[in-house]
């Protein structure tokens, strides 16, 4: 086991959200998600991993990174 992140963001819980990952310098591809959460397996693996979270529709970026000891946290509003 190499240890969980949990990204979590405000918002409803029935909302679709677009959101797209990096870990490292590995983009994934937008993947559409209902809910206000996302978890990243294995995040040990890693020296940092980047949510990008949006709304459908809305074109701005809110984003969150894990790196090792410190997190930033990025709410949408």
């Amino acid at each position: 086991m190499n240890g969980d992140v949990l990204f979590l963001w405000n918002g409803s819980l029935t909302q679709d959200y677009h959101i797209e990952i990096t870990k490292d310098k590995t983009t994934s591809d937008w993947e559409r998600q209902t809910g206000t959460q996302y978890t990243v397996e294995d995040a040990l693996l890693y020296d940092s991993i980047s949510i990008i979270v949006r709304l459908p529709g809305d074109g701005t970026n809110n984003e969150m990174t894990y790196s090792g000891k410190h997190s930033m946290v990025c709410l949408l509003s």
